[in-house]
């Protein structure tokens, strides 16, 4: 997932910290709305993962 934000990251022009780090906290929120994405770096895993708790 790291490697998907900083290919985006590339993008876009920093000048301090802090605007750094909001732009990385776009980028993440970016991807928390897409499922399909996370599912994808999940399964490049090989966990098994259980839905349902115990």
């Amino acid at each position: 997932m790291w490697a998907h934000v900083k290919r985006d990251l590339g993008n876009h022009i920093r000048v301090t910290v802090d605007q750094l780090t909001t732009t990385i906290k776009t980028l993440l929120k970016r991807v928390q709305y897409r499922p399909d994405l996370i599912a994808g770096f999940l399964g490049q895993t090989e966990l098994i993962i259980d839905p349902e708790p115990p």
